[in-house]
């Protein structure tokens, strides 16, 4: 018995994997999405990476356990996020150079 095949005049692109960031642009961003065949969409986040002192290392890492603990019914908290968090609130500063000269002393 010959087999049955149908024609699709569509063509899928290849799966590619993506991030959980990527896959949440994607969502929050399908009616603006590219067409497919123009490669992969940059992503507006540079990484940054610094030292930090052993205690405030294990504080950073603690932050968002202990804040699931706290809120267990919201959206959990990541690193990347406190980053931004504290980065705006710096930001936002009144007196950045007070914080600093506070910091430093």
């Amino acid at each position: 018995m010959p087999r049955e095949e149908l024609s699709m005049p569509i063509t899928f692109p290849a799966p590619r994997r993506q991030s959980a960031a990527e896959k949440a642009r994607d969502l929050l961003h399908q009616d603006r999405a590219a067409p497919a065949d123009e490669g992969p969409v940059p992503t507006p986040y540079k990484k940054i990476t610094g030292r930090v002192f052993p205690d405030q290392q294990k504080w950073f890492q603690r932050v968002p356990k202990d804040y699931r603990k706290r809120h267990p019914r919201h959206p959990k908290l990541t690193n990347d996020e406190l980053m931004r968090i504290a980065i705006e609130y710096l930001r936002e500063s009144e007196d950045l150079d007070a914080v600093i000269t506070r910091y430093r002393t």
